[in-house]
């Protein structure tokens, strides 16, 4: 690998090996913000983000699961990227593409982890469908450790707020979050009389995708994230034109 033909978020990637050869299991280690900065600098990728995927499954398949997270969702991260700076993303795959096997066998041990928190649990979920070759999910997933997601009305294309989460499941088109403070921690609250409409879940037969994740979080015991994904995978009514929309249709639409 001729890493100085290669380019990471701020030019050349002569330094990337150095950096990766530097990767600690320690997931608050300072190198971990200096990779994701060179190879997934704000969901752009790069030729050396996908050069350095053999690394991280190797590091990933070393370390134990609590030490592994960070690799495996930095990977999903790259693999799920629509945004690949000046590079072929096809190219690049298809010379790394020997890893994805392993990284879904990882993953897959990984989340089956007794008392994994509930937002790593997440963001394994969404690598899981990153290495599944579903970039959709791959991407959008993460939103539900936040709260909310981002969406579009598909009928009449106001922008929505699609909250899903701890904070409830609505739907509205007003800043509907309010941040209060005390001495001692921030907490966000919903603000009163903003307009909305419920997402109700979808309790019946789910897509394939959402079945799966359904499954991956009962089997893992993870139960507050199954009620949320069957929410994902639900309904609401657009509070602007009034007609009804399903979760994924409005998250695709942004």
């Amino acid at each position: 690998m001729d890493w100085n033909k290669l380019q990471h978020a701020y030019g050349s990637a002569s330094d990337t090996p150095g950096l990766l050869a530097n990767l600690s299991p320690d997931p608050r280690a300072p190198v971990w913000e200096d990779v994701w900065s060179q190879l997934c600098h704000q969901g752009t990728v790069y030729s050396a983000s996908f050069a350095a995927l053999p690394t991280l499954v190797n590091v990933a398949e070393r370390w134990n699961a609590r030490e592994r997270l960070q690799p495996l969702i930095l990977a999903g991260n790259i693999l799920a990227s629509t945004d690949v700076y000046q590079a072929s993303r096809e190219e690049w795959l298809r010379s790394v593409e020997w890893v994805i096997p392993r990284f879904q066998r990882i993953c897959r041990a990984t989340i089956a982890e007794p008392e994994l928190t509930r937002d790593d649990f997440i963001y394994l979920l969404q690598a899981s469908r990153a290495f599944e070759g579903d970039q959709f999910w791959g991407r959008e997933l993460e939103h539900l450790a936040g709260g909310e997601f981002p969406g579009v009305c598909p009928h009449c294309g106001v922008d929505l707020y699609l909250v899903i989460g701890e904070y409830g499941f609505f739907t509205t088109t007003e800043d509907w979050a309010k941040w209060t403070r005390n001495t001692e921690t921030g907490k966000i609250e919903v603000r009163p009389g903003i307009r909305y409409t419920p997402i109700e879940p979808n309790k019946g037969e789910l897509p394939e995708v959402g079945r799966r994740l359904f499954e991956q979080a009962k089997a893992a015991h993870q139960s507050e994230v199954a009620n949320w994904i069957q929410h994902v995978f639900g309904s609401s009514v657009c509070p602007s034109c009034g007609r009804k929309f399903t979760v994924p249709d409005a998250i695709g639409a942004v």
